[in-house]
């Protein structure tokens, strides 16, 4: 119990400092007013960047160590607290004194539990599953062992062979700021606390513009969705890169009604941090300036124009620059490794660039003009697991509520914005790669875009027996179309949370693969490992290069340049490799047929460990290898 307690202390400790630093930072850009979004939704957005860019900057100057860290965040917490303490002296209303001027704080505290119980339910239940010590496959391979290893090392480093690592990662720092807090468990529970911001920004947007019952409805279509939750138990971003994707359209959908330019600050901020999450972010903006500009279409004088650069443009590039300079000063390539013939790259070549496009383009179920015509309908009905059936599973209530929200939105506007934005979005990942996952951010677009629509609907119905209808097919539709997923979902949270209470939080070495326990016990820490067939990094405590993508494999292009045997002895030593891990889960890479005389040859390698299963084999490199195998039985 304790464990789940330090952890909710810990999660509760982040959202409060970036709600702080969001409060603080108010300071400087003058009250942000989004009356649909509320003040903690905006204060956590602007929270959540400014400490992305600020954990950016320590890193960059090699200063990503806990003892410069969190005295920083100390001190915007007290900085905080003091200003909330000076404006209660000084008769500036608060949240606390609005309830008691508002009165019945118990009937609106009955309220809102009512309100929150089923989102809060599922919510509660992700908790607790983020609780285990087992971790995803992308966050094993880049997601957490990314901030690990900035963290040993005080800040940014290049990591060779690792693609990822020059990509944007303003989530992975996040996820660096949890585990300087605590651990990887708070890491996980970070990705769990956006997609908390994710629900209460949805139920404010829909509450801004329609009935209770019905924003609850939307938070429940969000949830319902396989692919979201399997993303909320582990320490992925696609959840955060949702979160300020919804934020981005809010803050334009609200600059259009309001005309006022701070709302399209905010909006080109998370449009830059966006771009800080993920290359592909930059669509984000592509988004939101169709929805400003086709809302508006007929007014393109200089001043429209000049606030557009200003305030959306400048701000998203200048979020994205940072990591583009950082990319181009580690590999020479801004957007490494795409656009290798025209930019290069370390580390890749031309064939690798071919592998890696046309294994991406080969997601999905095919990109003829028929494909692309059936994608909507088949991406709702024809999923599952692997990548040719998008590798994921959404709600099927989407196949009637997306045309019904489309059908609405010729008489009722709305809804158009986030229509529009989530359609925008859906063209660029049905031209890119068509993992179910990157379609987690036009989610809650659409479920704010659904819900109003059934609002609409409702207001224009006769008041009684056809609402009374109108309610009835929406709590059928509901029960028959949500229950199956968010129950699933929380049994086998809250079996997690028995477990947890009963025996206690699960030992982090019971996760440690046996044979990454062996290198890290019985070699030195000066060793650096090479790994083939696996690229799993976090419990890895050496130094080591791997594949970033086994279908694109820069491992087998470094074995491939070997002419003999003895050749590839003297690249792998050129490499400083003291050790091979060979997982025998094939990926069908063609690796060069001298590679197995290689480490049976004595003279270069000696198996110095055997797996348990038998599923991995560990050699030492070098004529001095040693000891014969040790095994584990």
């Amino acid at each position: 119990m304790f464990f789940a307690l330090k952890h909710a202390a810990g999660i509760a400790l982040l959202g409060s400092l970036f709600y702080a630093t969001g409060a603080l930072a108010e300071v400087a850009f003058r009250r942000i007013e989004i009356p649909a979004l509320g003040r903690f939704v905006v204060r956590s957005t602007l929270g959540l960047i400014a400490w992305t860019y600020l954990l950016f900057l320590f890193a960059a100057v090699g200063g990503l160590r806990a003892p410069l860290v969190l005295p920083v965040a100390a001190a915007v917490l007290v900085a905080a607290v003091g200003r909330g303490l000076r404006g209660a002296k000084t008769g500036a209303s608060t949240w606390l004194d609005e309830r008691r001027r508002a009165g019945l704080p118990w009937r609106a505290l009955a309220r809102a539990l009512a309100v929150g119980l089923l989102p809060g339910l599922i919510l509660i239940a992700i908790f607790f599953h983020d609780l285990s010590p087992n971790i995803g496959w992308d966050d094993n391979v880049y997601h957490l062992t990314l901030p690990k290893l900035y963290l040993a090392h005080g800040g940014f480093r290049r990591i060779p062979f690792n693609v990822y690592s020059n990509w944007p990662q303003n989530v992975e720092l996040l996820f660096g700021l949890a585990l300087m807090v605590q651990d990887y468990v708070l890491a996980k529970l970070v990705h769990a606390y956006l997609l908390f911001l994710v629900v209460v920004t949805v139920f404010r947007i829909c509450r801004w513009q329609t009935s209770r019952g019905l924003a609850v409805l939307a938070t429940l279509l969000v949830l319902a969705n396989q692919v979201l939750l399997f993303e909320a138990e582990r320490a992925y971003i696609d959840i955060g890169f949702a979160f300020f994707f919804l934020v981005a359209i809010a803050c334009a959908v609200e600059h259009l009604r309001s005309q006022t330019r701070s709302p399209l600050i905010l909006s080109g901020l998370s449009c830059g941090a966006l771009a800080g999450t993920k290359l592909s972010g930059i669509a984000g903006l592509g988004c939101v300036l169709l929805i400003v500009l086709c809302q508006r279409p007929l007014r393109f004088d200089k001043e429209r124009i000049r606030l557009i650069l200003s305030s959306l443009l400048l701000p998203t590039v200048a979020l994205a620059v940072p990591w583009l300079v950082k990319s181009a000063l580690y590999t020479g390539n801004p957007v490494y490794p795409l656009f290798y013939r025209q930019l290069g790259g370390v580390e890749w070549n031309a064939t690798l660039g071919q592998q890696f496009m046309a294994w991406q383009q080969s997601m999905g179920m095919g990109r003829s003009l028929h494909d692309y015509l059936a994608l909507p309908a088949r991406v709702i009905l024809d999923v599952g697991p692997g990548y040719g059936h998008f590798d994921g599973y959404i709600g099927r209530f989407w196949v009637v509520l997306v045309p019904l929200s489309i059908l609405t939105a010729a008489f009722a506007r709305s809804m158009r914005p986030y229509l529009l934005s989530a359609g925008a979005y859906f063209v660029f990942w049905a031209l890119s790669s068509q993992q179910m996952r990157f379609l987690i951010a036009v989610l809650p677009p659409l479920a704010i875009a659904a819900t109003l629509a059934l609002g609409w609907i409702r207001d224009k119905l006769p008041r009684r027996a056809a609402c009374i209808g109108f309610y009835a097919v929406v709590l059928a539709g509901a029960c028959w179309a949500l229950p199956p997923i968010l129950l699933s979902s929380s049994r086998r949270a809250f079996a997690e949370a028995e477990n947890l209470l009963r025996h206690g939080p699960v030992d982090r070495s019971a996760v440690v693969p046996d044979g990454y326990a062996f290198i890290n016990a019985n070699t030195p820490p000066s060793s650096k490992i090479m790994l083939l067939n696996v690229n799993h990094g976090f419990f890895l405590d050496r130094e080591y290069i791997a594949d970033s993508f086994f279908e694109a494999s820069q491992m087998n292009s470094v074995l491939s340049a070997a002419s003999s045997e003895d050749d590839l002895a003297a690249r792998l030593a050129g490499l400083n490799l003291t050790h091979l891990y060979l997982s025998r889960r094939s990926w069908n890479i063609p690796y060069p047929d001298f590679l197995l005389r290689f480490l049976q040859n004595p003279q270069h390698a000696r198996l110095a460990y055997r797996c348990q299963r038998g599923d991995c084999l560990v050699y030492q490199l070098g004529p001095e290898a040693g000891a014969p195998a040790a095994s584990s039985g």
